[in-house]
Formats: structure tokens, sequence, C-alpha cells
């Protein structure tokens, strides 16, 4: 198993534990039978002397979320979990933190393995130091049992060197924990990537059939049918604007034509990524496109 990993400090306690906020992904091993989708999973969580991650370990077995929170899930990403009046997991010595999971469409670095999103909290003891800039990378030990990983290097300095060092803290001012995931980050394979959150990936593969019936052709009963049936879906997801936005929807056909495009609700590797200026770019040839065809 590997993992990478951020930590937020949230300036709360819980018996008697520091409650911090913690998110990114973990590859389980191509031999790993065990089903993480929409299950939860307590951890011990260790530190070095430099508040940095040390090591993760687990030897528990990942418990399905109840139905009746799955149920409510449904629309929303793990991060809802992190507001919701719910029984929780008590920290003790032994096991500090604990996280659900769910399966994300981001490629693994070997085949047969599976990259999921985490969300959920750890529990540091009020003594101890904890590091919330960095993002760090974790993975195996031969000889030590696969459920535990041990630090093996910062994110922007000993894996992808070319996003430069990183300031978690700093870039994450101002946005929630939910948008971690859509940061260039994350990924075990040949380039890091932007996931677009932590809802279900099936959720995701709507959105993106959605999009395409819309701004494409609907050539067949069953593309209309589709049609008809994602769109009361996406009023579901809360993705209802575009049909009263209409400067939002030309914005949203225009980025789905230009050169390049990759869908947002899949992985973006960082090569693909474009930037606030481009976005802007797009938007204000939207704004000014009725007055030059008068």
């Amino acid at each position: 198993m590997r993992m990478q990993i951020a930590i937020r400090q949230t300036g709360v306690t819980r018996d008697g534990y520091r409650a911090d906020i913690a998110g990114g992904i973990m590859e389980t091993s191509p031999v790993d039978q065990r089903i993480y989708d929409e299950c939860s999973m307590p951890l011990h969580v260790a530190f070095r002397e430099d508040g940095v991650v040390s090591s993760v370990v687990s030897l528990r077995t990942p418990t399905a979320l109840p139905s009746g929170i799955r149920a409510d899930l449904d629309c929303y990403p793990l991060e809802e979990l992190l507001l919701r009046q719910m029984d929780r997991f008590r920290p003790n010595g032994g096991l500090n933190a604990e996280f659900t999971f769910r399966e994300t469409a981001l490629s693994p670095s070997c085949r047969g393995a599976t990259v999921y999103a985490f969300s959920g909290m750890v529990y540091p003891e009020e003594s101890e130091c904890v590091s919330y800039s960095e993002v760090c990378q974790l993975g195996p030990r031969g000889g030590i049992a696969e459920e535990a990983m041990f630090f093996d290097g910062i994110v922007g300095e000993d894996f992808w060197p070319e996003l430069g060092r990183i300031d978690a803290v700093a870039e994450m001012r101002g946005a929630t924990m939910g948008q971690l995931l859509c940061k260039p980050w994350w990924g075990f394979g040949d380039e890091p990537h932007s996931l677009p959150g932590t809802m279900r990936k099936a959720n995701y593969e709507q959105l993106e059939r959605f999009q395409q019936l819309h701004f494409g052709e609907r050539s067949t009963p069953e593309d209309e049918a589709d049609y008809s049936r994602l769109k009361e879906r996406m009023i579901a997801l809360g993705m209802s604007d575009m049909f009263t936005d209409p400067l939002l929807e030309r914005y949203i056909g225009a980025r789905r034509s230009a050169p390049g495009f990759i869908s947002p609700y899949r992985p973006i590797p960082l090569s693909a990524q474009f930037s606030r200026r481009e976005a802007l770019e797009t938007l204000v040839t939207e704004l000014v496109a009725p007055a030059r065809g008068m």
C-alpha cells in the first residue's frame, strides 16, 4: 500500500486529543482483495520530531458505512462526513485516526492496483508536533506487513519536483478541505494529477455523459432517454446552474470544444491543466461574442 496525505489543523480537541482533518489518496496492492470503497478504517498515524508524518499503519479490516449514511452521501463528497453528527471512532494510544475511502478513476502505478481518495480525522496528542505544510508520500518496507506505510518523501520535493515546494497551508488558505484533491499534486504514476473531488466515481461519469449529450448529438431514442434521465440527476447533484445561466452554458461548451480538452470529471495530468488566465480568456470571449455578431 502507498499513500499521499495532507493534514489540516482545526483548533478543535476531542477526548483529550487534537482533532485535525486528513485527506489524500491511497493505492492498494494488486493482491489486496479487501473492499475499501465506501468503507471506513481506523489507523495509527505517527509523526517525526519535526512534525512530518513518519508512518501510517492499520491491521484492521475496512468496515462498510451504514446503509443510511451511504444513501445520504449519494450526491455528496466524503468531506460531508466531517460535518455529520454520527457515532465516531474514539481515539486511543494505539489508533489515532479514521479515514473513509472512495474509489477514484486515477490510474494506479501497476496493473491490478486501485487508487482511493480518503478523508477523515487524525487525533494527535496535545503535546505532539504536527507539520501541516507538507504533503507526504508513504510506502511499504520489505518484510513488514503490507498495511504498514512509512515515510518515503515530500511531494514537490522528493516526488514531483517540477511542482516546486508545496506549502499546503498557504495553498489551501480560503479553500475547503473538499478542494484538496483538486490540486495537481496527486498520483503514483509518471505525472501528478488533479482529481475532480471525492464524490462517487459514478457521479462524475454521469456528469461527463450528460455534458457529452447536451453539447453533442442525441441521434437515437436511447440518447434522448439517457439525456432526460441524466438531466434530472444533474438537479440532484446540484449541477443545474447551466440550465438557467446561458453564459455559463456557453462557457462550458467553449471549454469542451477547445483543443486538447480533458473532462474536468476525470483526473487531469499536470501537463493538461489550464490556467485561470485561459479560463478568463474563454469567459471574456463568450461575453463579447453576441456583440461581435451584431
